[in-house]
């Protein structure tokens, strides 16, 4: 079936190609939507891993004092409320 998507050519080693061709047959999908999942796969994990990181290094500057209770978000995200000009819906 022809299809609009990007493509990219990756070139495998035999035993990469035959153990792809494994799982693909063991998940009864095609060898390129397995390919297609892994890579997504993989990349959902390196953004987690990005992510992970990021919260690392935040919580290392983290000061427990500068923090806000429950109470001051509430507080304070009330006055950040955006006022809607009359006869506009939330939906629009």
């Amino acid at each position: 079936m022809p299809t609009t998507l990007p493509r990219v050519f990756v070139p495998f080693e035999k035993d990469e190609h035959m153990r792809l061709g494994l799982l693909a047959k063991a998940q009864a999908t095609s060898l390129s939507g397995t390919v297609h999942d892994l890579v997504k796969l993989a990349l959902e994990l390196v953004e987690d891993l990005a992510l992970g990181q990021l919260a690392q290094d935040r919580l290392s500057d983290f000061d427990p004092g500068r923090s806000l209770d429950i109470d001051e978000v509430i507080e304070w995200n009330r006055h950040r409320s955006v006022r809607r000009p009359k006869g506009r819906s939330a939906s629009k």
